[in-house]
């Protein structure tokens, strides 16, 4: 179910392993996950990691809480998407999807900021209209993205700024983590998650 990885290896590295690894499961609609083991601590090299197709990263020597968090946060990876509503949005079709996820990169950052920007400015009807507009960007993608984003609209319609703040918060994360992962999302993870058969 998951392999943990040390990059520093006799023979073959750690990178050659996942490169290989990726290659296998290529078309097959299944992934192995995969959280490196090294002893460098580095940003960049955390970052590479990730590039070359790891989902985590440990740095040596391990701390059992470290591993855990880590073991939990990866196993949790799909947790923030709606891998049915991605699949029926892009209809099977590779350049439908990368479309999607290139308008997702490109409009939820503009959207969450009118958003923020509502809520600083107590605008309960700007408010309310940023969020119907992300809840239409983050519905086919995230459902609890978009539950999050359909009780702020709520709470705008009513004037409830407070609460709307805390929403906003919730939702800054959740963007976060659409943004950071999107790129990864093909039609084969997506069959995969979904138990449909490899597009």
């Amino acid at each position: 179910d998951l392999l943990l990885l040390d990059l520093h290896m006799p023979g073959m590295d750690g990178f050659q392993v996942i490169e290989r690894i990726r290659a296998r499961e290529h078309g097959t609609g299944r992934r192995l996950f995969v959280v490196a083991l090294t002893a460098r601590s580095r940003a960049e090299d955390r970052e590479r990691c990730l590039a070359a197709g790891m989902d985590g990263y440990l740095v040596k020597p391990l701390n059992s809480l470290a591993l855990w968090a880590e073991l939990e946060r990866v196993s949790g990876a799909d947790r923030w998407l709606d891998a049915a509503a991605m699949l029926a949005a892009c209809g099977g079709e590779a350049a439908i999807l990368d479309s999607l996820k290139a308008s997702l990169r490109t409009w939820l950052p503009e959207i969450l900021r009118r958003t923020q920007e509502s809520v600083r400015h107590g605008d309960a009807r700007a408010l309310r209209e940023a969020a119907h507009s992300l809840l239409g960007a983050v519905a086919t993608v995230s459902s609890s993205a978009a539950r999050l984003a359909s009780a702020l609209e709520n709470a705008a319609e009513v004037g409830e700024l407070n609460s709307a703040a805390a929403l906003v918060g919730e939702l800054e994360k959740e963007v976060d983590v659409i943004l950071a992962r999107i790129g990864a999302v093909t039609l084969e993870r997506l069959a995969a998650l979904t138990g449909n058969p490899a597009p």
